[in-house]
């Protein structure tokens, strides 16, 4: 159980944070560095080699004043100066009794993450100790992106065995997410406004299962009803009913003489069509002389002209017509 003397806030202990963060990502570096069979030789650029050049030694993430890494002891007479104590809830306590039985280990979080840190130690020295088999031969070539994954994301994941890599994908993340449910519960418990709603809105804010959002069966429902309110009221307004008269079923059927035009001939039919076409032409170039003559009138200009016809002369010399033998070809 975590002790009340032995916590620190989270801004104070930034810094440490910080600092062991960048021990690990230095040491994998290094350690990957030191691996002769790798071949691949990252590379930067020269504008990026200056940056890291320039960049003075005070830049360093610096711990708060009294801090120590999340792993150290506790120092004691820095310990007198935080006053704060923090009251935990029954349901923490509880959380941190059912971790100790399922294995999660007993005493605080930090004793729990050294202990963890102190197995993986071992286990990393083990391995280094082991000598390697003479059949494995083979030594792959791996490319940026997978060393940069490896520095970056999986730093702190380096060494990890099988068991406990499912301790922190299933104990591990069940616990903070307990954790975040609690903070979660702290943060609300103050919040006991609830507001009443009407009969509407509690049938409306209903969870409706998925067959019926597919089917959308009330907004087909209610655009029916919108037809049937609109189609009442347009008869509500239109009041007019027209008086149809009654025929019987053999005035309907048309004879032989309602199809002629006025009971004639078809022959003459076309010829009075053909007539009447000619006459209508006749009007129309009657209509066209009659505006030309208008126009006429308003033209007063006339021109003089040579009273005699000039003689040719040289009646057989031949006219030179320009063009006439190109376009001949």
């Amino acid at each position: 159980m975590l002790r009340k003397e032995e916590y620190r806030p989270i801004h104070e202990r930034i810094g440490d944070i910080q600092r062991a963060k960048h021990e690990k990502l230095n040491r994998a570096k290094i350690e990957q560095e030191a691996d002769t069979g790798l071949l691949f030789r990252p590379k930067i650029n020269q504008r990026s080699a200056r940056m890291a050049q320039r960049r003075p030694a005070s830049a360093e993430p610096a711990s708060s004043p009294g801090g120590r890494p999340p792993g150290a002891a506790p120092a004691g007479p820095c310990e007198s100066e935080f006053t704060f104590a923090p009251r935990i809830n029954p349901r923490s306590e509880r959380i941190v009794q059912e971790a100790a039985k399922q294995g999660g280990g007993a005493g605080s979080f930090l004793e729990r993450q050294r202990q963890y840190q102190r197995q993986r130690m071992e286990r990393k020295q083990q391995m280094e100790e082991t000598p390697g088999d003479g059949d494995c031969t083979f030594q792959p070539q791996i490319c940026r992106g997978s060393s940069l994954v490896l520095s970056r994301q999986h730093a702190a994941h380096v060494g990890e065995s099988d068991g406990e890599k499912w301790v922190r994908l299933s104990f591990l993340d069940q616990q903070r997410k307990e954790a975040e449910a609690m903070l979660d519960e702290e943060h609300y418990k103050e919040c006991t406004f609830k507001p009443s709603i009407n009969e509407r809105s509690r049938r409306m804010a209903r969870a409706r299962p998925l067959t019926e959002i597919a089917s959308n069966e009330h907004v087909r429902r209610a655009k029916e009803r919108a037809e049937q309110k609109a189609a009442a009221e347009f008869q509500q307004q239109c009041t007019f009913k027209p008086k149809l008269i009654r025929r019987s079923s053999s005035a309907c059927v048309p004879t032989e003489n309602a199809l002629n035009v006025a009971g004639a001939d078809p022959s003459e039919l076309v010829q009075r069509i053909t007539e009447y076409q000619r006459m209508k032409e006749l009007q129309r170039e009657e209509i066209r002389l009659a505006r030309e003559s208008e126009e006429l009138l308003q033209c007063t200009f006339t021109p003089q002209v040579n009273s005699w016809v000039p003689e040719r002369q040289g009646k057989d010399v031949p006219v030179v017509v320009r063009g006439l033998q190109r376009h001949m070809e």
